[in-house]
């Protein structure tokens, strides 16, 4: 058996592995994320396939929490059930539903709940020569303004793949992906040529907000408005003191945030490349 120890957000959890398809799984989604040799654990996970047409099954603390024949679902469960408690155990900064890249060292921030299109927005990014942190969870350790990503594969939800269907489409790595009937994952460097960073200095905070109408535009938001919108997508508020708003404020006083709606990907390279260099 063979374990793998993940350290995130002053987290470290553990996936122990019987059988070759689940050291796989698990190498595929989370070779990116850094090791820790430390034996304590906040959770343990065991996923356990017994021959190579066997059932998956996932314990968790050694009750059976998932069992599935398909590949693609474990994957998929066990990518979603990573974030929440890495998440959840986080004690040490602020931890926020959001994506994250660099741009020639400088880091955006993409916060936004599920079906505001960051994942779509960071996948296109990737195509522009913006480098990966994250399509999903973004620690931000305490009195910093550092960026830290979990540097998973990309998870395109059912419907992104309209706008980015030139990308899937074309892509050389396609094989590389992994495909249900609800998902897409996909590593980075499958989408774009980019480079994975796990850390880097926050400059610009952007929150997406997809548009079937089509329309493109970029918004500066008051300093008020950012810190607001910053505490909807905090997702450890109930870990910190003061629910974490006084490290929200510092952030929001300090870092430019716009909103940008968008229905399309065609023009949104430019304006966000334009942004990071006014920015710089």
């Amino acid at each position: 058996m063979k374990t793998h120890r993940l350290y995130f957000a002053g987290t470290i959890l553990a996936i122990e592995c019987e059988g070759e398809g689940p050291d796989r799984i698990v190498d595929y989604l989370y070779k990116d994320i850094p090791r820790t040799d430390r034996d304590t654990a906040h959770v343990t996970y065991r996923l356990v396939q017994e021959d190579k047409a066997g059932e998956f099954c996932l314990y968790r603390e050694n009750e059976l929490e998932r069992h599935t024949l398909s590949e693609a679902e474990i994957a998929g469960y066990l990518l979603d059930r990573i974030v929440y408690h890495l998440a959840d155990h986080s004690r040490t900064g602020l931890v926020f539903h959001a994506a994250a890249l660099a741009w020639e060292g400088r880091g955006l921030l993409l916060p936004g709940p599920s079906g505001s299109g960051k994942t779509t927005l960071a996948a296109w990014l990737l195509t522009q020569g913006f480098d990966y942190l994250t399509d999903e969870l973004v620690f931000i350790p305490s009195h910093t303004t550092q960026l830290e990503g979990l540097a998973r594969p990309l998870n395109l939800k059912k419907g992104s793949e309209g706008v980015l269907q030139e990308i899937l489409c074309a892509n050389d790595s396609k094989q590389e992906m992994v495909t249900s009937g609800t998902r897409t994952i996909a590593p980075p460097r499958g989408i774009g040529p980019c480079q994975v960073v796990h850390t880097v200095p926050l400059y610009c905070i952007i929150f997406p907000r997809f548009s079937s109408k089509g329309l493109c535009e970029l918004c500066e938001l008051s300093k008020a408005k950012n810190a607001a919108t910053l505490m909807g997508c905090l997702i450890n508020a109930r870990n910190l003191p003061g629910q974490g708003f006084s490290e929200v404020a510092r952030l929001a006083r300090t870092t430019p945030a716009y909103e940008l709606r968008y229905g399309g990907v065609d023009q949104i390279g430019k304006i966000i490349t334009k942004t990071m260099r006014t920015i710089a």
